[in-house]
């Protein structure tokens, strides 16, 4: 890991991009009625959640359980299916051997006191490795233009996750503490993630909605062994809840802002405003930071900002792509260093500049997006289907 102070912030420099793919594997689905949708891979498998939405205003169905389903990355067989505790606003997360899903209540109205379980279960059979509750979960804000918040990181063999004020590392196979922070007075809002070799969570002191609490946040980036931190503060009455990465840079995201920082030595970067609470941040592709403009259903847009900068590179709208674009199927995913968008139809884009460089046109909307076994691999409303 670099010394604080010596030189320039590095990035992550995708080792590979797609330029075009066709489809290898289909498993088709039928979802008759409106469904809430998950997916994540381990690099070899793919992992998908589903669960039942029903009533005039979207309710979740009553129950906590999701339906797991585990495919071969590489052939599309089903290895096991169950019943899982899933929180629908977060996002399973695979890794060394365990996929991660985290069980609870959705209330928005006291999201950083709210107590949740995370469960691991075993990759390779969806066997139960072992289960946590923690006391006061992350936030898991509710998002349309990226993959959903993950209750921790796999990071060099162990796994991290915030449980109120502390971040814990377990070994995934057992879920033995080996890592432990000693929190006081705080709870983690956002992350961990990791950025720099170092553990990031953001923290704030504990509310729920009859108090005002904290005006000031605070990022927090460790070793992975949970040591020698460096921190920074947000200003007062800016509130972040989520936090990306490339290379030693951090991305934080609050209401129409964010801001880049160097996770060595806690120096602000730059700090830049969105247009509006419709833009939000897809994800972070080497050295550019991408946006998805939603204010205009019939003619959304993706923007690019510089990570090193925070200027805007370009800008892209889906006027004219097809007619399909024009609805809330549209989706972005990140995966494998390429930029995809979707609606009737897979777009690869350039995004070093926005543009398009390739199209497959599909029978189905936009879906999750994820990597495995040389395949690029999407979930939606119909089905699972894998590209190479």
């Amino acid at each position: 890991m670099p010394t604080p102070g010596a030189g320039s912030p590095k990035w992550d420099v995708p080792s590979h991009r797609w330029a075009g793919f066709n489809e290898d594997w289909r498993v088709p689905q039928e979802d008759e009625v409106p469904h809430i949708y998950g997916m994540t891979s381990d690099g070899q498998r793919a992992f998908t959640l589903r669960k039942n939405f029903n009533g005039p205003l979207g309710n979740a169905e009553k129950g906590p359980n999701g339906e797991m389903t585990a495919f071969d990355g590489a052939t599309g067989k089903r290895l096991w299916r169950k019943m899982v505790p899933w929180l629908i606003n977060s996002s399973p997360v695979g890794g060394n051997g365990i996929v991660v899903v985290a069980g609870g209540k959705t209330d928005d109205t006291a999201l950083d006191v709210q107590p949740a379980v995370y469960t691991a279960l075993d990759s390779a059979t969806g066997a139960q490795r072992w289960q946590v509750k923690v006391k006061a979960r992350k936030n898991y804000p509710q998002i349309h233009a990226r993959v959903k918040e993950a209750p921790g990181v796999f990071y060099k063999g162990v796994f991290y996750y915030g449980d109120g004020a502390k971040i814990v590392g377990v070994d995934p196979a057992t879920g033995r503490v080996r890592y432990q922070t000693v929190g006081k007075k705080k709870v983690i809002v956002a992350g961990p993630i990791v950025a720099g070799g170092r553990i990031v969570v953001v923290t704030k002191e504990p509310t729920n909605y009859r108090e005002i609490g904290s005006q000031v946040q605070t990022a927090w980036a460790f070793t992975p062994e949970l040591k020698a931190p460096v921190s920074w503060d947000f200003p007062r009455l800016e509130k972040v809840d989520t936090i990306m990465s490339s290379g030693d840079i951090v991305v934080s995201l609050g209401y129409e802002k964010m801001w880049a920082t160097d996770v060595r030595t806690g120096r602000g970067l730059w700090v830049k405003g969105l247009p509006d609470t419709l833009v939000e941040v897809s994800g972070v592709l080497g050295t550019v930071i991408v946006a998805q403009d939603m204010r205009v259903n019939d003619n959304k847009k993706f923007l690019g900002y510089d990570l090193l900068s925070g200027n805007q590179l370009w800008l892209t709208n889906s006027r004219g792509w097809n007619d399909e674009f024009k609805t809330d199927t549209y989706k972005v995913g990140i995966v494998d260093g390429t930029l995809i968008a979707q609606g009737h139809g897979i777009n690869i884009l350039d995004a070093t500049n926005g543009k398009k460089i390739f199209t497959q046109e599909t029978n189905r909307g936009g879906g999750l997006v994820a990597a495995a076994a040389g395949h690029i691999v999407i979930y939606n409303h119909d089905g699972i289907s894998a590209y190479k």
